[in-house]
């Protein structure tokens, strides 16, 4: 399935994840919406613990 830019830009107003995280979303859920918001919560809570444990030195 072709991916459209519109598509990508409805996926990213709905979950503000990033233009390439969305594509790839929409990509791998072949186009389905649910499939592609439930991809972008599992990696982004992936990325979020891998991060988890780094301590802040600024700000």
């Amino acid at each position: 399935m072709e991916i459209t830019a519109a598509a990508v830009k409805q996926l990213r107003e709905e979950t503000g994840a990033g233009f390439a995280q969305c594509k790839q979303a929409l990509s791998e859920s072949e186009g389905d919406f649910a499939k592609a918001k439930d991809w972008l919560s599992v990696k982004g809570a992936s990325a979020a613990q891998k991060k988890a444990g780094r301590a802040t030195t600024e700000g």
